[in-house]
Parts: C-alpha cells; sequence; structure tokens
C-alpha cells in the first residue's frame, strides 16, 4: 500500500493524538495546551518587538516620547493587521516583506555593531587560569 494513502494528511496531528489516546477529552486537552503555549509565545514576540521600538526610539530622539506601553499597543496593531491581511491569497506578500525586511534589518543591525565598535573604557574580562576546566562544572578545585 502506498505511504500516502496509509496515512492520510492531517492538518491537526497533536489534537489527532490526543484523540486517539484519550478520545475527545485527550483531544480538548491538547487543542487547549497548544493554544496556550502559542499565545504565550505570540505575548512574548509582542513584549520583546515593543521593547525593541522604544529603546530603538529612545536612541533616535533622545528622549521617551513614546511610553514602553505605548510601543505595545502599536506591535499589537501591527501584528493583528498582518495577522488579518496575512490570511489567504496575500500570505505570500506578507512572507516576502517580511522576509526583506528582516534581512534590511539585519544588516542595520550589523552595522550598528560595526560602526560602534569598542567604548573607550572596555575593560577586557580576566579569567584565572586555575581551576577554570573545574569552574564551569560549578565544582571548586579542591587544595
Amino acid at each position: 500500500m502506498k505511504e500516502h494513502l496509509r496515512y492520510p494528511h492531517c492538518s491537526k496531528p497533536y489534537q489527532r493524538i490526543g484523540y486517539t489516546a484519550f478520545g475527545q477529552g485527550g483531544e480538548i486537552a491538547v487543542q487547549i495546551c497548544a493554544t496556550v503555549t502559542l499565545i504565550g509565545g505570540c505575548c512574548a514576540y509582542i513584549l520583546i518587538a515593543a521593547q525593541s521600538l522604544a529603546r530603538f526610539l529612545y536612541l533616535e530622539t533622545g528622549t521617551d516620547v513614546v511610553e514602553y506601553r505605548s510601543c505595545v499597543a502599536i506591535m499589537a496593531v501591527v501584528f493583528l493587521l498582518v495577522l488579518i491581511f496575512g490570511a489567504g491569497k496575500e500570505s505570500l506578500i506578507v512572507a516576502i516583506i517580511a522576509t526583506v525586511l528582516s534581512i534590511i534589518f539585519t544588516i542595520i543591525i550589523f552595522c550598528g555593531i560595526i560602526m560602534t565598535g569598542k567604548p573607550d573604557n572596555f575593560q577586557p574580562y580576566h579569567v584565572s587560569s586555575s581551576g577554570a576546566s573545574w569552574n564551569w562544572l560549578g565544582i571548586s578545585k579542591l587544595a
């Protein structure tokens, strides 16, 4: 028997496993866990993006013109718009725009790192060689 006929396409494999193992209660439990995990990841992503936006605006303007809370709202609206307009036929366009912007921002960040260089008061961190092989394990060398 051909493999693609033996194992048909399943759009929700984890929910299918939950249903197979524990019935409808298992399917619902897996769906709840997957949803909570994805919501947590999305919230963390929005907070990180908002923090980056707030820091960027602070460095560019020199003042706290836009607060962190406002940046969270701005990023939430931006991601919501991408979500709404990124569904369906337009998803290829959204993916291309996201990829191009990621490349541009990576280049900008890399150029900023190169142009910034080391600060004038840079002091290298000194690591003692005695017992260094044991310190990474959290074990101090016995005398």
